[in-house]
């Protein structure tokens, strides 16, 4: 049976599902808690529903579609920018979020997935400090902020034009991916109004342990008095080459460096899935760390491919520094072990 984004379980996952609902024995229960469900499951008799979490771009509304996986939102909470959680839905496409949930296999027709959280943070806010004279990229925070043909350019941008930002006035909200040090591909931008925050994602370099500071790009983070708690899980010493989300109520301009700033930050956080264990994952995003055997992570999330890995626009030796995929497969133990690996 082929693998299809929307619906029908690809042969080989749908069978990894059925022998671990049978190994639990889940049938005739009318619940097994988050692992699959059989029997008198939420989907009703012979249906199987296990957990899903998927991370990518939304690109449409009526339900959320992340990536061409389309879930029900009708029951969700969105979780907007550190905000309160609420019913309220102020997507829009091109948003990058994280969708937690769950997707149920009937035993005949297609999947269907529910989603409960909707998790949207911003890659990068700040004041623009400068603007391609071809509107191909700008500059915030000391990150490039590269625009493409399918970056959406919200309507509150005048002529949905970057071209139009005024550096040093016009304060922007972007969403997008990082694909490498300093370097943000943007999926949405849209022109803050009132108190800005200054907000960053990218990979952490020159980590200084005892001054309580590092680099994203040409941005200088001082996190001394910012809260850390979750990076320091594992007592690991050193953040380099780690994926962030660094958010900050102070920004200044820093000379010693070509667009150069620095952030007094109040609170750092690695990238994840929020889970280490899910059944069904499925993650967009640049490969941003690559070891000399091959060994790859997008998110801060290992990837785990095998020989039965199916890849599709490229092969495995095709898996460098920089490279845009698509990963489904399933999360264990905090390794995402890939069914397919789509490039973008």
């Amino acid at each position: 049976m082929p693998y299809c984004f929307g619906g029908v379980m690809h042969h080989r996952w749908s069978m990894r599902v059925f022998a671990l609902s049978a190994v639990l024995g889940c049938a005739g229960l009318a619940s097994c808690g988050p692992n699959p469900e059989a029997g008198g499951g939420i989907g009703g008799t012979g249906s199987v529903s296990v957990s899903s979490v998927s991370s990518g771009a939304v690109t449409k509304l009526s339900s959320v579609n992340i990536s061409g996986t389309e879930y029900d939102t009708s029951n969700a909470l969105y979780c907007i920018d550190s905000g309160p959680c609420s019913t309220e839905n102020r997507l829009k496409v091109g948003m990058v979020v994280l969708v937690r949930g769950t997707v149920q296999f009937p035993s005949q027709g297609t999947a269907s997935r529910i989603a409960d959280t909707v998790t949207f943070d911003e890659t990068v806010e700040g004041v623009v400090q400068t603007v391609a004279p071809d509107g191909s990229s700008v500059i915030v925070l000391g990150q490039v902020v590269e625009v493409n043909q399918d970056t959406v350019i919200d309507g509150d941008i005048t002529e949905k034009s970057i071209r139009s930002l005024k550096p040093g006035v016009d304060v922007i909200v972007v969403s997008g991916l990082v694909a490498a040090d300093g370097h943000i591909v943007a999926t949405l931008i849209m022109k803050r109004s009132g108190t800005p925050h200054f907000e960053v994602q990218g990979v952490i370099k020159n980590h200084d342990v005892a001054g309580k500071r590092f680099e994203i790009g040409q941005l200088l983070i001082d996190y001394s008095g910012a809260d850390v708690s979750s990076m320091r899980a594992g007592m690991v010493m050193s953040w380099n080459n780690r994926l962030v989300h660094a958010r900050g109520d102070e920004w200044q301009v820093r000379s010693e460096a070509p667009n150069g700033a620095s952030l007094r930050a109040t609170k750092v956080k690695p990238l994840s899935l929020t889970v280490d264990d899910s059944a069904e994952a499925k993650l967009q995003g640049f490969i941003t760390q690559l070891t000399p055997l091959g060994e790859f992570s997008i998110n801060n999330h290992p990837i785990k491919v095998s020989l039965a890995t199916k890849f599709e626009g490229g092969t495995e030796k095709d898996l460098v520094l920089g490279k845009h995929l698509f990963i489904h497969g399933a999360l264990v133990q905090g390794v995402l072990e890939a069914d397919e690996v789509i490039f973008k």
